[in-house]
């Protein structure tokens, strides 16, 4: 449950320096096997504000494929006396729709925890395109290092503003990075220019073509071969 036992550490240490941090961390739910993959706002008096519950799984995580989590269902966009947060975690970041979403209820900045495993510029295209889809900043804090099982991280933890441009970069090791968001971003159509910024993604929409998105559907290309799904079945029993 949150808060538990390390939540509790963390809630603690954001009073103490009276900073608002972002927590990822596993909850567990109320019913038996049910465990989310949770990310918490704790506020500078050691409060939970926010609570969201990473609702798209990657399939090896996923109880159904022989993981451990379950998926959350619900858009967690905090206010906050600086700014309104949404909260997305790892993988939900390949998904344009959830970022879209918590434009849509009011974010200004997304912050994305996360254990990322593919490249780099997978990593940071898609910060910027959900940065630059939705004119919003993104956080996107990257682990780093070795894990408990001896998986490496690559970090480089970066700030995207919402014209896309990274404005802050940590590097492949423990860093701090940090940067000053700017409340009016949208005045000018790029950093160092005049020319006015004449579009806006989130009001410019046709929401008239968006009837069939919410529907199942898959790419028309094979996930994977017919090999890989073999050691892929093996790997999540």
């Amino acid at each position: 449950y949150c808060p538990g036992q390390l939540t509790e550490q963390i809630c603690q240490k954001a009073a103490q320096e009276e900073v608002y941090i972002i927590w990822p961390t596993y909850e567990r739910g109320d019913e038996k096997n049910v465990i989310y993959n949770s990310v918490l706002l704790i506020n500078d008096k050691g409060e939970i504000i926010g609570k969201y519950r990473k609702t798209h799984l990657f399939p090896t995580e996923r109880i159904e494929n022989g993981g451990w989590s379950t998926a959350g269902n619900e858009v967690v966009v905090v206010d906050t006396p600086f700014a309104r947060i949404g909260l997305i975690c790892c993988y939900d970041g390949d998904f344009p729709e959830l970022s879209r979403a918590c434009v849509v209820n009011g974010a200004e900045v997304i912050v994305r925890p996360s254990a990322y495993l593919r490249s780099f510029e997978i990593w940071e295209l898609t910060n910027k395109a959900r940065a630059y889809d939705n004119h919003v900043y993104v956080i996107a804090a990257n682990a780093v290092g070795l894990d408990a099982k001896g998986t490496n991280y690559f970090g480089h933890s970066m700030i995207i503003s919402p014209i896309a441009e990274r404005i802050a970069l940590c590097r492949g090791c423990d860093e701090i990075t940090a940067a000053r968001l700017n409340p009016n971003p949208l005045a000018y159509i790029g950093n160092g220019s005049k020319a006015p910024m004449l579009f806006n993604h989130i009001e410019d929409r046709n929401l008239s073509v968006y009837n069939d998105i919410l529907q199942p559907a898959k790419t028309s290309f094979p996930r994977f071969p017919e090999s890989t799904e073999k050691v892929f079945a093996h790997t999540v029993k």
